[in-house]
């Protein structure tokens, strides 16, 4: 009976070694790097609009950015207030 259980196991274990090398292994082979950078929130800002001054387009859409920036700070878009600041990812081509 335990012979079983140890193919699926095994086949799930194998499965979630791959996909968790593989995403160590996407961000490898990028032709740019991401460094960070503080910015202070202005009067009138919300991530869209973060998004269209700090964002390349050619790399990521707006809702990436947007996604990227809210993860990296821990926050939503009812977060953020005038005179905080918040770290951004910004593209560097190689």
């Amino acid at each position: 009976m335990k012979k079983i259980y140890f193919i699926p196991v095994f086949v799930l274990v194998i499965v979630f070694s791959f996909l968790f090398f593989m995403k160590d292994i996407k961000g490898a082979n990028r032709d740019y790097d991401l460094i960070y950078a503080p910015v202070e929130i202005e009067h009138g800002d919300n991530l869209w609009s973060i998004s269209e001054e700090y964002n390349d387009p050619a790399y990521y859409t707006d809702e990436e950015y947007i996604a990227m920036v809210s993860e990296i700070n821990n926050i939503n878009a009812d977060d953020i207030k005038s005179g905080t600041m918040l770290i951004l990812p910004m593209v560097c081509p190689k």
